[in-house]
């Protein structure tokens, strides 16, 4: 079966283009546009869980992300930004899937 294999690079784990979990010590973290060869697109449910990232405030988002799992904010440092550039934001990224995938938090556009 394809892209079923769980990979760990850099401060990510992901399943063929999923980032499915974060962990890190830095206050900011980049998501890359690729990891291993493949585009990230996707990221998973509780991706970036505060028992794995506990200094986490800032995250990046690059253009490639299309697709939120779920809430993968939900249980993030209670201080982090999620930043994107406006050129990036997809025109599925409509204010349900925002407000559903951030809870409220703000997308800040750089």
């Amino acid at each position: 079966m394809e892209h079923t294999t769980v990979t760990w690079e850099d401060n990510f784990i992901f399943r063929g283009n999923t980032i499915i979990r974060a962990e890190t010590n830095r206050e900011t973290l980049t998501i890359p546009p690729g990891l291993s060869g493949r585009t990230i697109t996707t990221i998973g449910e509780e991706a970036f869980h505060r028992r794995n990232t506990p200094n986490l405030v800032n995250v990046i988002l690059p253009d490639t992300i299309t697709t939120f799992v779920g809430s993968p904010f939900m249980f993030a440092h209670s201080d982090l930004r999620v930043l994107t550039r406006k050129r990036s934001l997809p025109n599925a990224w409509d204010d349900f899937f925002l407000r559903a995938a951030l809870l409220t938090r703000p997308l800040y556009l750089y």
